[in-house]
């Protein structure tokens, strides 16, 4: 199903403009971060097979061979011929098979799946994580592509009006209305801009390889980028404790808690069951062996090791419950900065619009008045270069508005 959505993407990719959200699903299927993610999540399922593997034990088989430099005998004895039958030798040889399953192992099995589960719930919230900073980061660039993309658009405006600007100046100059100084100025302006523009283009370059990175795709065209069609509304922040970031502390306070119980499980006693059957070989004879040993284990002194290790614990527990109450508080405090951010852009969107019919009208009087010879060429190059100024400011406005809430739904995602 993934191939089919990747083809279907891949077509739309080059026969419209690419969309953010076409972007965003190729991304899901094919960016390198998020595949690590579930790469590591799955590393953790396979830990928890191989923890309730083992508390069924392994069977296995061995064999060996021994030589003594004097015959020896290593027990066998054949009941019927007595001490006669017993068998000396210099080379014996043994093959078997064995079972050997942990009893008891002080709760440590347990343990270690509970830790290896929770281990797989912070993989899986991370990855999470992982998917929507994935998903701002790829918004954030496309945004600010079309930023950039209305900005390059008014600066060649502008160069195409400096243009025209100095075609008339020359045919003034030429009919001694004008003097050869305002063409310079113009010169200077259009030199300008013209760099002004091969910066923007520059900017926009390199975001257009961000955004290939993070999807995972070089071959995806990125020449027609379709615009937003309209503001988004700002998310409404109902909590923080359901929230991923608090999530995934709050799981690593529980995993660290189950290592103390970990650390314990070394002041039980350890039981293990061994079943085994061999067959011994010597000067062509054989006899099997049976063998059933039930292993008790308990650490009396170890100068410390277990205690330290059971504050070690301890201390790791304290240190991800002030982490948690940290994330918490970092989580808060940059919410609320975001949330001032859009205001401010919001504030100077509406300025923008303001600065723009202004800047208009000026430039408008301004033309009329140089045209007339009634001010200086440098008072109307300003008026083009503040209408510039102002339209720049309000597409910035817009997009940081924009890149804001997406940053904003990053942070509040939820479980």
């Amino acid at each position: 199903m993934k191939r089919v959505i990747a083809l279907l993407l891949i077509i739309s990719f080059s026969s419209f403009g690419v969309t953010l959200d076409q972007l965003i699903q190729q991304a899901l299927i094919s960016s390198p971060y998020l595949k690590q993610k579930r790469i590591k999540k799955e590393i953790y399922l396979e830990k928890e097979k191989q923890i309730r593997s083992s508390r069924y034990g392994k069977l296995y088989i061995y064999g060996g061979f021994d030589h003594f430099s004097e015959k020896t005998n290593l027990g066998f004895l054949d009941p019927k011929k007595g001490i006669s039958g017993m068998t000396f030798a210099n080379n014996f040889y043994s093959f078997g098979i064995g079972y050997s399953v942990p009893l008891f192992t002080g709760f440590r099995t347990e343990t270690d799946l509970k830790i290896s589960r929770i281990g797989g719930k912070i993989a899986d919230t991370e990855e999470r994580l992982t998917k929507n900073q994935l998903v701002y980061r790829i918004k954030s660039s496309y945004l600010q592509i079309l930023s950039f993309e209305k900005q390059k658009k008014a600066v060649e405006s502008y160069i195409s009006s400096l243009k025209k600007l100095k075609e008339n100046v020359i045919v003034s100059v030429k009919a001694g209305k004008k003097a050869e100084v305002d063409l310079l100025k113009v010169d200077y302006q259009l030199k300008e801009a013209e760099t002004e523009l091969k910066k923007i283009t520059l900017k926009i370059e390199d975001l257009k390889y961000t955004i290939k990175t993070l999807v995972g795709r070089e071959d995806i065209e990125l020449d027609r980028l379709s615009d937003i069609n309209k503001s988004s509304p700002v998310p409404e922040i109902k909590g923080y404790e359901d929230l991923l970031y608090i999530k995934k502390e709050q799981l690593n306070k529980i995993k660290a808690k189950n290592l103390i119980k970990r650390q314990k499980s070394a002041y039980y006693p350890r039981v293990d069951l061994d079943l085994a059957y061999s067959k011994k070989y010597a000067l062509g004879e054989s006899f099997d062996f049976y063998k059933i040993s039930l292993n008790i284990r308990y650490t009396l002194f170890d100068f410390g090791r277990r205690a330290s290790a059971v504050s070690e614990g301890r201390k790791e527990y304290l240190f991800y419950s002030e982490r948690e109450r940290s994330a918490f508080l970092n989580l808060k405090k940059e919410i609320n900065t975001v949330l001032n951010r859009i205001r401010i852009y919001e504030e100077e969107i509406v300025s923008a619009k303001k600065r723009i019919e202004f800047a208009k009208e000026i430039e408008r009087i301004e033309k009329i008045k140089y045209e007339n010879g009634v001010s200086d060429i440098f008072d109307l190059l300003k008026a083009k270069s503040d209408r510039i100024s102002a339209e720049t400011r309000y597409y910035e406005a817009f997009y940081k508005r924009e890149a804001e809430i997406a940053y904003l739904n990053y942070l509040i995602s939820e479980e």
